[in-house]
């Protein structure tokens, strides 16, 4: 659980369980001992992990390191309060393991740092209250409309089968309501055309959902939030 953070530092990641008291990252560059092929020794830098949350059921470990080349190679120690373990790629050694002599070591290995893959996000993110909006729920700006079979709005246990009928236009007439929540932030499941209630099996990424509504009324239900400070996201559907 690795990725770039930015340029030049390298955000590495491990869960376990409540066990774990302790844990250290064994790291370098892939190729300090030599190129692979070789005799060469590997061991890297060995480093403790000190950053940690407690979840509900497991410790999430975090630590940011700073490859020189861009390109990392690391296994993690783990240490409980009565044994320690080293945890590959492929799985976990003991001590007496990891010392066998011609030992091909698995390491965990970020070959390269590519610029290009460091997820940048805008400065406003970080101050955006979301809303979560799923469409067919949510409320339904054309109910003269109607097709046949679409449910009235009910209390009580519903099926994924059952379509309620909320669309584009009923978003656009209640986004005064959501700006009195506070919110500056809609975001919304997918609603590009495919065949289920919930639309995550998106057939055509061009075309909004007929039952939602279409590209104008879309464009429109953009321009209307972001005259009320509200920015819209879009769920792909994949």
């Amino acid at each position: 659980m690795s990725y770039a953070l930015n340029e030049d530092e390298l955000v590495v990641n491990i869960k376990t369980g409540y066990d774990v008291k302790q844990v250290y990252i064994h790291y370098g560059d892939p190729f300090e001992a030599g190129i692979l092929g070789g005799k060469e020794t590997w061991k890297g830098k060995r480093e403790e992990v000190c950053f940690k949350k407690n979840l509900k059921h497991h410790v999430w470990w975090t630590t940011t390191l700073k490859p020189a080349f861009k390109r990392c190679k690391y296994y993690f120690e783990l240490r409980t309060e009565d044994e320690v373990n080293y945890y590959f790629e492929d799985g976990f050694l003991t001590e007496e393991q990891l010392a066998l002599s011609g030992k091909m070591l698995q390491c965990f290995i970020v070959p390269w740092m590519n610029p290009a893959d460091v997820n940048t996000t805008p400065d406003w993110v970080n101050q955006t209250i979301w809303y979560q909006i799923f469409p067919d729920r949510f409320y339904n700006g054309t109910p003269e409309l109607n097709a046949a079979d679409i449910r009235p709005w009910r209390s009580g246990q519903v099926t994924n089968e059952e379509r309620f009928g909320g669309n584009l236009e009923g978003i656009i007439l209640k986004l005064d309501y959501l700006m009195d929540l506070g919110i500056n932030g809609i975001y919304l499941n997918p609603i590009f055309e495919a065949d289920s209630i919930h639309k995550y099996d998106t057939k055509d990424y061009q075309k909004i959902d007929p039952a939602f509504g279409d590209a104008k009324t879309f464009k429109r239900l953009v321009e209307e939030a972001h005259r009320r400070g509200i920015r819209i996201m879009l769920d792909g559907g994949i």
